[in-house]
């Protein structure tokens, strides 16, 4: 099964491309939007949604570079990178939107997210390398 499966997401970059860029709309989407006040959400439930997007953005996004062939070192700094400052405009964008505001721990909880995305994303890789190496690989 394993040669069966070696090498498809470095196959396919233009799916994995496709699937970021649309992770990537729907929670740019998600963070620019007016929500109504939800009274019954317990306290910093935010920062989990937070978490849990930016390591999901981050995650597809390494996935993405890694189909492209980046190596490992770039991917890191790419991806923290495009994440910091996607969490900073994210932030300041949020300004203009009644019901949203321009956080810094909401920022910060990006980050950290981010950092958790390419750390799973680096510890998938290491499990499971052949998905990326190409079919005449060993």
């Amino acid at each position: 099964m394993r040669d069966r499966w070696r090498g498809v997401l470095t196959r396919h970059p233009r799916i994995l491309g496709g699937l970021f860029a649309v992770y990537w709309l729907t929670i740019f989407t998600a963070t620019h939007i007016e929500m109504p006040k939800v009274e019954a959400a317990p306290r910093n439930t935010d920062k989990l949604v937070h978490l849990v997007m930016y390591g999901g953005f981050a995650f597809w996004l390494s996935l993405w570079l890694a189909s492209r062939k980046v190596p490992l070192a770039r991917i890191k700094w790419i991806t923290l990178g495009t994440s910091v400052i996607y969490g900073i405009l994210d932030e300041l964008l949020q300004i203009p939107i009644e019901s949203r505001s321009a956080d810094v721990w909401d920022f910060v909880t990006d980050v950290c997210g981010a950092t958790l995305g390419f750390l799973l994303f680096a510890a998938l890789r290491s499990r499971v390398g052949w998905l990326w190496e190409s079919d005449s690989a060993g």
